[in-house]
């Protein structure tokens, strides 16, 4: 992912705790596989949230939620979205 980009969306922080809504978009090319998938050029654009928690100064906790569903249709991994009724009819 070579032009790999992440745009801060939301940042919430309250006492110990942050959180974010992110939106990741790049482009799927070499070197080596991704998930098992070779390189396919394609791009793609999802949103991840991320959850962390902080003391003395570090972080201690940290949790992400990608929509990796979305993520494996926009690289051709997975059928796109609206495709599920043609598959379950064999079209």
């Amino acid at each position: 992912f070579p032009d790999l980009h992440m745009h801060i969306e939301d940042l919430i922080a309250e006492e110990d705790k942050v959180a974010l809504r992110i939106t990741i978009s790049g482009t799927h090319t070499g070197p080596g596989a991704f998930a098992g998938l070779p390189p396919s050029g394609k791009r793609f654009q999802i949103q991840q949230m991320r959850f962390a928690r902080f003391a003395n100064g570090q972080m201690t906790e940290s949790w992400a939620i990608i929509d990796m569903f979305a993520w494996m249709q926009q690289l051709g991994a997975l059928p796109a979205r609206g495709s599920g009724e043609a598959l379950l009819r064999g079209h």
